[in-house]
């Protein structure tokens, strides 16, 4: 997973018109905040930073890491273990997310959180 930034929009193509797919989606993520490692199965995922900066993790055991900021894109491949964080303590972060396929797939993988890292913040009420 490297962030890239856009260099210019291709828009929409026949070839790609009719592929159905879930967003985007835009979502927020308190400060500290980091979920579970997980995949989503068959489906590829984009993400766009919209706001802050979230910090990726990725791997069989979450080995891999990539910082992302506003502006930048991240691609996850379909099956790939990963895990986001927002990376501040302090300020919240804002993506956009499109995934292929029209139903969401989560793959919560607990036995490897041992690899993960924690939030930074507690929120009980979250």
């Amino acid at each position: 997973m490297t962030p890239r930034r856009p260099r210019g929009c291709s828009g929409t193509s026949p070839s790609t018109a009719a592929i159905p797919t879930q967003g985007p989606e835009r979502l927020p993520d308190h400060p500290g905040a980091a979920n579970g490692a997980h995949h989503h199965g068959d489906q590829e995922t984009i993400l766009y930073v919209v706001e802050g900066i979230t910090r990726y993790r990725w791997g069989q055991r979450l080995e891999h890491a990539v910082e992302a900021g506003p502006g930048d894109f991240v691609f996850i491949p379909a099956h790939t273990v990963h895990q986001e964080i927002n990376a501040s303590a302090d300020s919240p972060t804002v993506w956009a997310v499109t995934r292929s396929g029209t139903d969401p797939i989560v793959v919560n993988l607990p036995e490897l959180d041992k690899f993960a890292e924690p939030t930074a913040r507690e929120y009980p009420h979250a």
